[in-house]
């Protein structure tokens, strides 16, 4: 069975190499904005869609020819994409244009040879010999790679790998667990395991509120602007790199040491409207959380059981099972009517999700 694996590493190109990705970037927007707009107009007037090929342009507008084919390629397909979605899906909007000023760019290139990659160089199209850090020691020929650059002006690449097999699944264990996710302890686990949230942004907040004052009582498109608006993107991707970093220990952890991990299926999206939570979720990372989750327990040999967000876990009793209907969230410790048994809100969601949990594996 073939898989296929993206790796992210981080490269440094020369400053010639950055000119010409920062150009591929520019053409590729434009191709995408040219594209679309001719597209709009084709419609109108035909009743019908067509999409121009890059080739049709590079007739008029030579400068096209200056970057990598294949990246304009990519963003044909990937504009046809976002019109089929549109037309098949329906909580897909339109296609957009792409502004100039959007901070986060890449774009994806391939070549029938593939992409040759050592310790120390990956050799990509138009630009040559690109230095990386090859932290995961892959080397070989990848078929495929997106170069992206980040708001701090960071350069990396995404490499496909395909691969025979997963390497990584781990010996099987005979421990389930449940998780029910908080915010003053970002995992609560059935073994009685406590994970507290990092609150790297709390933490950050003032300092960041004072940089992005800063920024906004200066005038755009000075050299003091762009020299604050790096700094406010440094601080926010330092803010991202803590909680990435911690999240990921976490995962880890919990993927290593459980074969069965049992998690609350919730709307994030729903709960980030609500003004006086929003921050708190945003800060505890739970979509992120639970993707780390997912992909690790895949590529290890484990499973994630999701339960319905409808299951009232706070409401039950996990020793005899008797609902005691809804509690405010000031209530963290309740009595059982029923046992007598004494519990803990978070422990005693996170028994019965585990056990909801198996029983919806064991169906």
């Amino acid at each position: 069975m073939n898989i296929i694996k993206a790796y992210k590493i981080r490269c440094f190109p020369t400053e010639e190499q950055k000119l010409l990705i920062l150009k591929t970037f520019g053409c590729c927007r434009w191709y995408w904005n040219q594209a679309l707009s001719d597209n709009i107009k084709y419609y109108e007037k035909n009743k019908k869609s067509k999409i121009n090929t890059p080739a049709s342009y590079k007739k008029e507008y030579e400068w096209l020819k200056e970057v990598d084919g294949q990246a304009l390629c990519f963003t044909q397909m990937d504009l046809q994409s976002a019109f089929s979605g549109f037309f098949k899906q329906p909580n897909k909007g339109f296609p957009k244009y792409k502004s100039k000023k959007y901070p986060k760019n890449s774009y994806k290139t391939m070549i029938a040879n593939g992409f040759p990659i050592d310790n120390e160089t990956i050799k990509l199209p138009k630009l040559g010999k690109v230095k990386i850090v090859n932290h995961r020691h892959k080397t070989g020929i990848a078929k495929s790679c997106t170069i992206s650059m980040t708001p701090t002006n960071e350069f990396y690449i995404s490499i496909l790998w395909k691969e025979d097999e997963i390497d990584e699944i781990l010996p099987k264990v005979d421990k389930e667990i449940g998780i029910d996710l908080g915010l003053t302890d970002l995992a609560i686990c059935s073994d009685g395991t406590k994970f507290p949230v990092l609150q790297s942004l709390r933490k950050n907040l003032s300092k960041l509120k004072r940089e992005q004052r800063n920024l906004s009582k200066m005038i755009k498109g000075s050299n003091n602007y762009d020299r604050q608006k790096l700094k406010v993107a440094r601080l926010h991707q330092h803010i991202t790199n803590q909680r990435k970093d911690y999240l990921h220990k976490i995962s880890y952890k919990i993927t290593n040491e459980n074969q069965v991990i049992s998690l609350e299926d919730l709307n994030v999206k729903g709960l980030l409207k609500n003004h006086h939570l929003a921050l708190s979720v945003a800060d505890a990372g739970w979509s992120t959380f639970v993707k780390m989750l997912e992909y690790k327990a895949k590529n290890k040999g484990r499973t994630v059981v999701k339960i319905d967000r409808w299951f009232p876990s706070s409401q039950i009793c996990s020793c005899c099972g008797c609902i005691t209907g809804k509690k405010p969230l000031y209530i963290r410790k309740w009595i059982c009517p029923e046992c007598g048994g004494t519990h803990d809100r978070d422990y005693n969601a996170a028994m019965n999700i585990r056990d909801c949990g198996t029983r919806l594996l064991a169906w």
